[in-house]
C-alpha cells in the first residue's frame, strides 16, 4: 500500500468544537515535518555533595570509564546507565573567583557578570518559534531572587535574569487549559501588551534623535528586547487559534504541596514531561533550590531530617548519612523523570533519546566551585555515546566546552559558548 502522512500537530475535531492534540505517531516520522523534535532539559540544584570516596555516599564513582561503580546516592540510576554519562572536573573558571553561594546564575551561562545568555535560552530563540510556550522555567522557590541567591538558572541574551515558576496547578492551566472567556481575556491581555509596546517604541524614535552614540547604542540594545517582546506577542495572539493539547489532569498531582517532597518534586518533573510530550516547549529548567539558608532550604526537615540542607552541607561529617540520604532522594527523583522520558516511545526510538539532559550543581565539596557534579542524559538520537564516568582535568577543559557539544547536538549553528576554548565533540557525540 502506498505510504501516507500526517502532521505533527494534525487535531481530532468533534462536535461542539472540540479539538484533541494527538500524541506523537510513528506515521508523522515519515516526513521531515514529523520528524520528532530535539529538547533541552537542565536542572540545578544547591550546596554541593560529599566528595569523600571513603564513604559509601560519594556522589562520584571511584572508577573512570565505562567499569564504574554508583555510590548509594547515585544507585537509582543503574537502570539507566548505558543513557547518560558523570562527569567530574569541569567548572566554570569566571566563578571560581566568586563565594560559591553565589555561583548558580553561571550554570547554564558560564558567567558570573551577568552579560551572557543561558543555553536553554539560546536554544529556545530557535526551538521556541516553532511551540506554544518559548520555554518553560521552573523552580522550587519561584521568581528571581537576588544576584547572590538566584531562584532561577535562565537568563536572556542580555544576560537578564528570567522569573521562574513554581505554581504547579497554573502552571499546568496556563498549557492545557482553556475555553472562551480565558481565551477573550488573553488576547485582550495580548492585545494591551501589544499597545504598550507600539508606544514604547515610537516613543523612543523622539528620543533616539537627542542621544550622543553611547547612549543610542544603549537605547538600542533595550529596544531590541522590547522588539522581542512585540514579537513574543505576535506569536502568542497567533497560537491563541490552535487548539491547546489536551491533558488528564490526574496525568500529574496538582495538589502536590511542599509538605510532601516526593509528590512535590515529581510534580515538577512531571510538568516538565508534559510539556514535552505535547510540543508545547523544547527547552525547560528546573532550579531544585536556592544556594544558602531560606528558600527550599528547608525540604529536609519537612522530611524529619534533624537540619536544613545548607547547615548540612556546612557539617558533612557530621551528618554524612542524611546529607547522602537527601542526595539519593533527589536522584530518585531524577531518574524518575529520565524513566518516563525513557518509556515513553517515540518514532522508532523513545523521548529520551530525542532529549537532552543536564544535571548538576555549581560547587562541590564544602561549597567549593570547581569539580562541578554534572550528569549528562539522553540524546541518543543526536549521536550521544553514553555509559562512562568522565573526569576532566580542570586546566585543559571547562564548563562550557560541554556547552558547545550540547549545541552542536541540538543543531545550533554557534561553535563557542561564553568562555569556551573548544569543544568534546569526541568524548560524547558518536
Amino acid at each position: 500500500m502506498k505510504s501516507w502522512k500526517i502532521d505533527r500537530r494534525t487535531m481530532l475535531k468533534g462536535a461542539g468544537g472540540v479539538a484533541l492534540a494527538l500524541p506523537f505517531l510513528d506515521v508523522m516520522a515519515d516526513s521531515k515535518k514529523g520528524t520528532p523534535p530535539k529538547r533541552l532539559a537542565c536542572m540545578f540544584f544547591p550546596n554541593g555533595v560529599i566528595t569523600n570516596q571513603k564513604s559509601e555516599w560519594c556522589w562520584f564513582p571511584k572508577e573512570q570509564g565505562k567499569n564504574y561503580k554508583l555510590n548509594k546516592s547515585l544507585e537509582s540510576l543503574e537502570p539507566l546507565r548505558n543513557d547518560l554519562s558523570i562527569i567530574g572536573g569541569l567548572s566554570h573558571p569566571e566563578a571560581r573567583k566568586y563565594v560559591p553561594h553565589a555561583t548558580a546564575g553561571s550554570f547554564l551561562t558560564s558567567s558570573m557578570s551577568l552579560s551572557h545568555i543561558s543555553i536553554d535560552q539560546a536554544y529556545a530563540q530557535e526551538a521556541g518559534q516553532h511551540t506554544r510556550a518559548h520555554s518553560l522555567i521552573l523552580s522550587v522557590d519561584g521568581g528571581l531572587g537576588s544576584s547572590n541567591r538566584t531562584r532561577t538558572i535562565s537568563y536572556s541574551k542580555y544576560g537578564q535574569p528570567i522569573a521562574a515558576e513554581n505554581d504547579i496547578h497554573r502552571i499546568f492551566n496556563r498549557m492545557f487549559v482553556s475555553n472562551a472567556a480565558s481565551k477573550k481575556e488573553a488576547r485582550k491581555a495580548l492585545m494591551k501588551k501589544k499597545s504598550m509596546v507600539d508606544l514604547i517604541l515610537e516613543n523612543a524614535k523622539s528620543i533616539d534623535r537627542k542621544l550622543g552614540v553611547q547612549d543610542k547604542a544603549k537605547l538600542e540594545e533595550y529596544l531590541d528586547s522590547v522588539r522581542e517582546i512585540e514579537r513574543r506577542v505576535v506569536r502568542a495572539d497567533k497560537w491563541l487559534d490552535t487548539p491547546m493539547p489536551k491533558v488528564a489532569p490526574k496525568a500529574i498531582n496538582l495538589k502536590a504541596e511542599r509538605a510532601k517532597p516526593e509528590d512535590y518534586f515529581r510534580a515538577f518533573y512531571d510538568l516538565m514531561f508534559l510539556a514535552f510530550q505535547t510540543d508545547t516547549t523544547r527547552a525547560a529548567t528546573f532550579q531544585k533550590g536556592n544556594e544558602g539558608d531560606g528558600g527550599s532550604d528547608d525540604i529536609p526537615l519537612l522530611m524529619g531530617y534533624p537540619k536544613g540542607h545548607h547547615y548540612m552541607s556546612h557539617n558533612i561529617a557530621k551528618h554524612i548519612a542524611d546529607y547522602g540520604r537527601f542526595d539519593q532522594f533527589w536522584i530518585q527523583n531524577f531518574s524518575y523523570f529520565l524513566k518516563k522520558l525513557k518509556d515513553t516511545k517515540e518514532g522508532a526510538a523513545n523521548m529520551l533519546d530525542n532529549t537532552l539532559v543536564l544535571y548538576g550543581s555549581t560547587t562541590s565539596k564544602l561549597h567549593y566551585g570547581r569539580n562541578y557534579p554534572l550528569i549528562l542524559a539522553g540524546g541518543k538520537g543526536m549521536g550521544y555515546k553514553h555509559g562512562q564516568y568522565h573526569k576532566f582535568d580542570e586546566e585543559k577543559y571547562r564548563m562550557s566546552d560541554l556547552m558547545v557539544t550540547m549545541q552542536n547536538s541540538l543543531g545550533m549553528k554557534a561553535e563557542t559558548f561564553g568562555d569556551s576554548t573548544k569543544n568534546l565533540n569526541d568524548v560524547f557525540l558518536g
